[in-house]
Formats: structure tokens, sequence, C-alpha cells
């Protein structure tokens, strides 16, 4: 059964307290607002406006925020319930200092049943993810040219989607190689709709997005993850969904193939296999459904740890930012199998230490770690390696790559 909401605000109080950054003010009173932020035209090319549900916490000062665009379900998982949780988890993210920000994007399949019913989807999907572009653009420009009225910060944007708006906001986060799609018809498609790569200022865009949430979702295509991109992901999958499998295979609702995606596991994979920064947690016994994930409430304070250390990355995603001279070094080249800690003046002791690899897995912990500690990683394979550090009731996260 779920667990009210309240039983997780000490968990998340507790864990911001760690982080490194802003801290954002708690218990606050979160106030709302709607904005059209897009007008386009849909798939029977009627114009529709586009509207965004703004969750603003109150403002305590005049630093700016970092931006959380929420894309939700479309096709799949309509209902009160879930409407109703995924709105409790957009003032529950807002309050813990968030601009949060839920967006509609253009909805509705073709229902001419002489064209694919696979090949409307992946266009219905297209147009999501241009909606998606057109809110980021939107709230960009404001912050940058407008008044920035919410104070945000145009250069700290998170996306987090569920179902086919965890689709939409995985393929927006992550960019995307028209030339390398694994195969010509959905480059065909995607065309059809205006094509990705003609989204205006698209790379700008794409590089204020310092992470995604996907929750139930997919791709579909694991060929669009570019070499150099490292924009850290975060991957919710049930078990039991019967919807979007974890590997791979055909999307089914109501018992009709909606086409091929790739699962959370198949993006897990693809991505440690590469080094890039990817965590997966899976929910035995629960299908698609939002509101029946184990609960929901159990997710909002990992989300919302993973958007935090996401904001630590450099814009670029590929490390994490660090104070000059570097907490970690590897030593000189006769001792290339040892890492030495350096830690600083000002943090408070006790100091704590986990590591993990690229594949998400814990392989170094220690609850005390001191100035000039040695680390032996003569068993450690060259790549890219997650340094937390507890001190002080902080949290410091720190990316390291060892090359042998």
């Amino acid at each position: 059964m779920a667990k009210p909401l309240s039983v997780f605000l000490f968990a998340i109080v507790s864990f911001l307290g760690f982080a490194q950054q802003e801290t954002p003010d708690f218990f606050v009173d979160v106030e709302y607002e709607s904005v059209i932020y897009s007008t386009a035209l849909n798939w029977d090319l009627k114009e529709v406006n586009l509207y965004a549900d703004l969750y603003l916490p109150e403002r305590m000062s005049n630093d700016n925020r970092p931006l959380v665009i929420m894309v939700p379900d479309a096709y799949f998982t309509p209902g009160d319930s879930s409407a109703d949780a995924w709105d409790e988890m957009a003032r529950y993210i807002a309050a813990c200092g968030f601009v949060v920000v839920n967006i509609e994007y253009r909805q509705g399949i073709d229902p001419d049943l002489s064209k694919p019913l696979s090949d409307e989807f992946v266009k219905a999907i297209s147009r999501a993810i241009k909606d998606v572009y057109s809110a980021v653009a939107y709230f960009r420009d404001e912050a940058i040219n407008g008044a920035n009225i919410y104070n945000i910060d145009p250069e700290r944007v998170l996306l987090l989607g569920y179902s086919t708006g965890a689709i939409a906001a995985l393929h927006a986060a992550k960019y995307y190689a028209d030339d390398r799609a694994s195969t010509e018809r959905l480059i065909r498609l995607i065309n059809q709709v205006g094509g990705w790569k003609h989204n205006i200022k698209k790379e700008e865009l794409r590089n204020s997005i310092r992470g995604a949430v996907s929750i139930a979702g997919g791709v579909l295509d694991l060929d669009m993850y570019t070499p150099q991109d490292r924009t850290p992901v975060l991957l919710f999958q049930a078990a039991d969904d019967s919807i979007i499998p974890g590997l791979e295979g055909d999307m089914i609702i109501s018992g009709l193939p909606l086409g091929m995606v790739y699962g959370s596991e198949s993006i897990h994979r693809q991505m440690s296999a590469k080094q890039k920064r990817v965590e997966r947690i899976v929910y035995e016994d629960v299908d698609h459904t939002f509101n029946d994930f184990e609960t929901f409430q159990e997710m909002t304070p990992l989300i919302v740890e993973f958007l935090i250390e996401s904001l630590n990355r450099l814009p670029s995603g590929k490390n994490y930012d660090r104070p000059q001279g570097g907490i970690i070094t590897q030593e000189s080249q006769l001792q290339r199998s040892v890492l030495k800690i350096h830690l600083p003046d000002d943090w408070g002791e006790p100091v704590g230490l986990k590591v993990i690899n690229g594949s998400n897995e814990l392989i170094f912990q220690q609850t005390e770690v001191f100035d000039n500690d040695i680390i032996a990683i003569a068993d450690w394979l060259a790549g890219t390696y997650t340094f937390k550090f507890t001190y002080g009731g902080r949290l410091k996260v720190i990316s390291y790559t060892i090359n042998k």
C-alpha cells in the first residue's frame, strides 16, 4: 500500500542537506500557474496551444533555480489517479527548491487504418520530442532575454518523463545523430514531421539539459548515444511492464503492437558498456501504471537525489566539478596502482566514501577516510568512476577517470 508522502519528507530533507550547492528551502508553499509555451500543428494539421503548468517554490532569495520539465504519459495510462500522483510528485519536487514545469504536448495518431500504427506512433513521439525542445526554449528565452520572473537558471535544465513522456525525455536529453539511425524507416518517419535536426538551436538547448529521469520509458534506437555524450540518466522499470519491455521488443497497447522499443535494461547495458553515467531501479510485482509503482512516493527522494547529483556535473556532462587542485589524484608513474585522497581543510569529520563504477556497482566503501589516504586500484578497469564523499552533513560527488 502507498505510504503517505509525508513519510518521505524526512528522507529528502536529510539528503538535500548533503548537497553541496545552494541549499533549497524546505516545507515551503508551492505556487501554481499555467502558461502557453508553444503553438504547433497537430497530426490533423489543426493548430493547438500547448500549456505548461508551473509549480513554484516560495521565493526566499533572488538566486536562480534549476528547472525540472516533467513530461507526462499521453497514450497508455490515462486516468485521474495517475494524474493526481503526477501532480503530487511535481509539488513535492518544487517544494525542494526547483522550478517545476509539467507540459502538455501534441497527442493523437492518424486513425487511417491504411497507415501502419507503428509508423504513426513513431511520428507522434517525434512531435513530442520537438515539443520538449520547445518548452526548454521557451523557459530559457524567458530567463535569458525576458524578465526571468520565475528565477530560472537557463543552463540547469532537467527532464523527468513517464511512459511516452519518458520516451520523449530520453531522446531530447541524449544527442541523436540523424545519420546514424539504425534503419532508414526511422529517418523517414522523423523527417515527415519536420525532423529533429531542424529544431531551432537544438544543440544549444540539449547542452543545457543536465540529466534525465525515465519512469517506464525506452528509446526507439540505441544508436542515438554519440560517443562523447555523458548526459546522466536514471531509469525506473516495472518488472512486470506489459507495455514497454525491459530489454527490447514491441510496445503493446490493447493487444496492438506499436513497434520496436528498447527498454531500460537495453539502455543500461549500452550506456554502462561505454562508461556513461546511468542508474537503473527495478520494481517487482509492478505493471506500467504510474501510481502503482511501489509506490511513486518512494521514487521521489531518489529522483531528487539524482537531480542534484546531475547538477554537480559540468555542462558537458563529462565530469563533475571539483575544487582546484583536485580531491583525488593518481600517483606517479611508479605508483599507478593507487589513488591518493586530498581532503579539503573545511570538510567536517568523519568523511565517508563510496565508489561506483560505470556499471553502477559499488566497488569501494569506507565509513571513514582521512587526508592522504591511499586506495588500491590495481584490480580496477580503466574507465570513469563516481566517488561519493559524505562529510559534516553534506555530500560531494566527483567523477574521476582512470587511464591505465
